[in-house]
């Protein structure tokens, strides 16, 4: 959600887990961040879930 307005939404099955996240944000998020706002840079808030916090989503 952005001051766009609500992005694409993305079905997941299962459970979330960080692999998981970072595919959406890679495959999902980031080409709607582009596409809306071309200028350049945005902010992206993270709750304090663990899938949030995980190594790998922080090395991203």
């Amino acid at each position: 959600m952005s001051s766009m307005g609500a992005g694409e939404l993305v079905e997941i099955g299962g459970r979330m887990n960080s692999e998981r996240y970072l595919e959406v944000l890679k495959d999902v998020m980031l080409r709607q961040c582009v596409w809306q706002y071309p200028e350049g840079q945005i902010y992206l808030v993270h709750d304090n879930s663990s899938v949030h916090k995980s190594k790998i989503v922080k090395d991203c």
